[in-house]
């Protein structure tokens, strides 16, 4: 069982994060898809490619709420909609050359700013801190 105290370190952590990446946004989003566009690029780049419905299930979120984001994205062209070829009423989404580029930027975004959030650990506790992460996310098929 996991301790209060170490749960609300952690939340404080995860809030920082997001703190200092929404205050960096305008310099690596400047077509403004915001923290739900970004998820679910970063879902999306994680899949390779995807129909809605997993989308919707992965990022446990409405599929309405998934085809307004999307409809979004795809207007500033960070996604690709293709017809499904298994499911002529459904469509497979992949990420775009821009769509990659925005991840891109995003990721090495949010490396800085662990930078800044993990200054007082040392290079050996950085790699400990890295492979429990690791460790903690392989059982959710976020590994790539």
């Amino acid at each position: 069982m996991t301790d209060v105290s170490f749960a609300i370190n952690l939340d404080r952590f995860v809030r920082r994060l997001h703190m200092i990446l929404s205050q960096r946004a305008k310099e690596f989003d400047p077509d403004r898809v915001g923290a739900g566009g970004a998820m679910l690029l970063l879902t999306l780049h994680e899949l390779g490619s995807a129909p809605l419905s997993v989308l919707s299930d992965r990022l446990v979120r409405d599929k309405s709420q998934i085809t307004r984001e999307i409809a979004s994205l795809e207007r500033k062209g960070m996604v690709d909609r293709t017809p499904s070829p298994h499911d002529a009423r459904s469509f497979i989404l992949t990420l775009s050359t821009k769509g990659n580029a925005l991840v891109e930027r995003h990721q090495a975004e949010v490396a800085h700013a662990l930078n800044e959030l993990l200054i007082d650990l040392d290079k050996d506790e950085r790699a400990l801190f890295a492979e429990l992460i690791a460790k903690s996310q392989s059982k959710h098929g976020t590994e790539r």
